[in-house]
């Protein structure tokens, strides 16, 4: 079970990483500018 969490979420921050490298024209940290 421990180790379903570790990889979901590794998954999730390499999911993460490859949409911000992927749109940068749409930063999810400031949504704002």
């Amino acid at each position: 079970m421990c180790y379903l969490a570790l990889l979901a979420y590794s998954l999730a921050a390499q999911l993460s990483l490859l949409f911000s490298l992927a749109w940068p024209e749409h930063p999810r940290a400031s949504p704002g500018s």
